[in-house]
């Protein structure tokens, strides 16, 4: 999930986000058995590196714990405008995709949402997903809280409508 697969609706539609792209998107239960898929290895780095789960760094099977990660990722970095391991220079992908994957592994998330003036609920979002063992089924419900809280503890109404669609248009300067 990178900000690229994300649309949004026009018209009637504008407060609808639209999900592109899921060439990446695989089956975590076996057809016919419903069994979870086995943790595999060796995969190397699949997506986009500023948004990938440390797991899909060190190259083990994705599950729904590194999507939850994944989409934190995002939302902190639509939030912040940023996050602490973007613009890593390094001249080969492999270094690039090692670098970034240390500098999340060692990064303070919490004190980075303090320096960003931000809710902590982004950092804990991604610890809970990092918490994660590969088969386990995501608390949905806790994961939605802690977003609402955000919401919440910044006046936020959730009626559906983002910002965006209700804002007068701004004639620009002369």
């Amino acid at each position: 999930l990178k900000p690229s697969n994300l649309l949004m609706g026009l018209g009637s539609k504008q407060s609808i986000l639209h999900i592109i792209d899921f060439g990446l998107a695989v089956l975590y239960r076996v057809p016919g058995t419903n069994e979870h898929i086995p943790l595999t290895r060796n995969h190397g780095l699949t997506g986009t590196a500023r948004y990938a789960s440390i797991n899909a760094h060190k190259g083990f099977q994705q599950s729904r714990r590194d999507d939850l990660e994944s989409a934190a990722y995002l939302l902190l970095h639509l939030a912040a405008g940023g996050l602490p391991w973007q613009g890593v220079d390094q001249n080969h992908p492999k270094a690039h995709s090692l670098r970034v994957s240390h500098l999340k592994q060692t990064q303070d998330l919490f004190a980075f949402c303090r320096t960003q003036g931000l809710p902590c609920e982004f950092a804990a979002v991604i610890y809970y997903a990092r918490g994660l063992i590969f088969t386990e089924t995501p608390d949905y419900n806790h994961v939605r809280q802690l977003y609402r809280n955000v919401l919440d503890t910044h006046g936020f109404v959730n009626d559906g409508v983002f910002d965006w669609a209700t804002m007068q248009t701004v004639q620009p300067c002369r």
